[in-house]
């Protein structure tokens, strides 16, 4: 009898929200870490847009009891989004529902996103790599007046003017290690691999170098994150990670950037939500679904050596490891055994030419070479359509991996 009950009330629950999307309305869920809270709502309200051309009401139902940012949920929840507490029953039926929900099967096009759309239940790809999301939108959830006007208000507190800065962010371990006690519902802590978690971590000293010859032009540099391990006693990076009195800072620095510099972490979403050119440095694992896909953003990936063959992989061969292997692969220490390979981050030197070239080219000065990621990549990696470039420095500086192009 209680599978029968459960049944029924799977199925009307489902067919009431179904109807609900059509009517402007969508519920989708509340993920625990920041770069699904910031970038999901914003992917659903462009996904929507794309077929309805109005933006939708969204109810928004908590994972768990966790916030990542405070400021964020109280963001979503002034631009009109509901949030429902993770204990509350309407949660647990949505989540109940979400686990089972499967979208309709022979759709294309509008219908199928149309279908996406009920419970919001979408791919890691059809978030990150889909065009519909990433060219030519504008950003569904904005600063509101008020809070563009707190922004400011705080950008002269640190002493930086809207456009004439760029965000950076150094990954390490501290941040998981910090808010470990917090909790959550999500993969923030189940990754068992150290390996992988030190590939895709970068180092802040990497960022002196671009930010003082920036400087000269009158750019800032402005460093972004919570809890990171040390503060930057290096003029003239501003440290707003160790200045912070709140987290709101970290939505009006990017919202105001000129560009993000950073390895492919959460924040990178903030970048992507508000369209800020972005410039992706030390990225891995690569391709996969860690490529910005508009025109007016890098994405340099970290170098792969072969332990066995005591080289470079070239950058087919790198290319090639998407379609042979699962990025979660890499949450297994014993993979990287497996492949052979072992992680080499971009040079100090690569890091400054790619922040260089990507202020140059926003600026309208660059007149070295293009090389877009289309180039290197097949129609079997799923960020094919991005329109984004490799730097071509990185791409000069390495003949062992690229050829000589």
């Amino acid at each position: 009898m209680n599978e029968i009950l459960r049944k029924w009330l799977y199925k009307a629950i489902c067919q009431s929200i179904k109807s609900l999307v059509p009517r402007g309305v969508i519920f989708c869920g509340y993920h625990d870490a920041f770069g699904h809270q910031v970038w999901n709502l914003e992917c659903y309200s462009r996904k929507y847009f794309s077929i309805y051309k109005r933006l939708p009401k969204i109810v928004a139902f908590q994972r768990s009891s966790r916030v990542a940012n405070q400021s964020l949920s109280l963001h979503h929840q002034r631009s009109g989004v509901r949030i429902i507490p993770a204990k509350s029953i309407l949660s647990r039926l949505f989540w109940f529902c979400f686990a089972r929900w499967q979208p309709e099967n022979g759709l294309d096009g509008a219908s199928a996103s149309n279908s996406m759309l009920v419970f919001c239940k979408f791919s890691m790809n059809d978030l990150h790599v889909d065009p519909i999301t990433n060219f030519g939108c504008v950003t569904s959830l904005p600063l509101l007046p008020s809070e563009q006007k707190e922004a400011h208000q705080l950008l002269d507190e640190l002493g930086v003017s809207p456009g004439e800065y760029f965000c950076f962010h150094d990954r390490n371990h501290h941040y998981k290690n910090s808010i470990r006690h917090l909790g959550g519902s999500d993969d923030l802590f189940t990754v068992s691999s150290k390996t992988f978690e030190a590939a895709r971590n970068c180092k802040k000293e990497d960022f002196y170098r671009p930010a003082a010859l920036l400087d000269e032009k009158g750019i800032k540099a402005v460093r972004l994150g919570v809890h990171s391990e040390d503060d930057v006693a290096q003029e003239p990076v501003v440290d707003s990670s160790q200045s912070r009195t709140d987290d709101f800072v970290d939505l009006a620095l990017m919202s105001y950037s000129k560009f993000f510099v950073g390895p492919n972490s959460g924040i990178w979403f903030s970048a992507r939500a508000f369209n800020r050119p972005v410039c992706l440095i030390n990225v891995f694992p690569w391709p996969w679904i860690n490529i910005p896909m508009p025109k007016d953003c890098l994405v340099m990936p970290k170098k792969l050596w072969s332990t066995s063959e005591k080289r470079f992989l070239k950058i087919e061969e790198m290319v090639q490891l998407e379609t042979r292997t699962s990025w979660k692969e890499f949450y297994r220490e014993s993979i990287f055994e497996e492949l052979s390979i072992e992680v080499i981050a971009n040079t100090p030197e690569e890091v400054t030419s790619a922040i260089l070239e990507m202020n140059d080219r926003l600026d309208k000065n660059w007149v070295g070479p293009d090389y877009t990621v289309t180039q290197f990549l097949t129609e079997a990696n799923v960020g094919y359509k991005s329109a984004a470039l490799v730097p071509s420095s990185f791409v000069a500086q390495n003949p062992e991996i690229f050829g000589h192009i």
